[in-house]
């Protein structure tokens, strides 16, 4: 069923994560950029060689923006996790509830949580390298620079917020 693949998906990718050292935390935002935006081989001091690297960028954007953008990748890897947590809290009340068992899987009222956990399965199956055995799974850490599955966790967030706002405001 879509809650058990659930279950054991989003369960696999936080112990991923946590086993690489790589939960994700809310990132901190506020000292105006804060710490050394200079990349790594870059030097400080303006941008002397301009006229050399006009024709990058367009594909390269400017350390401000690539730390704009990883910390906006941070912050939708978290506002994941933090669904996740919510979610797999909700699956596991199921597992022992069969009144609230009962009323996600019939009554109208939960229909967007049921269609927010079936994405996840999509979404958490596209991190998903390999299946070895039943619960012995392989996932592909997304960074907060991976901007193509961040583009589809943070449409799953979005789904998830409107699917709580309509349980909320009808409970």
């Amino acid at each position: 069923s879509a809650l058990k693949t659930f279950h054991e998906l989003a369960v696999g990718v936080k112990d991923a994560y946590e086993a690489g050292g790589c939960t994700p935390r809310l990132p901190v935002v506020g000292n105006d950029g804060g710490g050394d935006d200079t990349a790594e081989g870059e030097q400080e001091g303006g941008d002397e060689g301009g006229e050399q690297k006009s024709s990058d960028d367009d594909a390269t954007p400017p350390i401000n923006q690539q730390n704009e953008e990883a910390t906006e990748g941070q912050r939708i890897l978290f506002d994941f996790f933090g669904n996740l947590d919510f979610l797999l809290a909700l699956v596991e009340e199921v597992a022992i509830d069969t009144a609230t068992r009962g009323a996600l899987k019939e009554d109208t009222t939960f229909r967007g949580l049921r269609d927010v956990i079936k994405k996840c399965n999509k979404v958490l199956e596209l991190m998903l390298v390999r299946r070895e055995r039943k619960y012995t799974l392989m996932f592909r850490i997304v960074g907060p620079k991976d901007v193509k599955m961040l583009k589809k966790i943070s449409h799953w967030n979005v789904r998830v917020e409107k699917a709580l706002g309509g349980v909320t405001q009808d409970g």
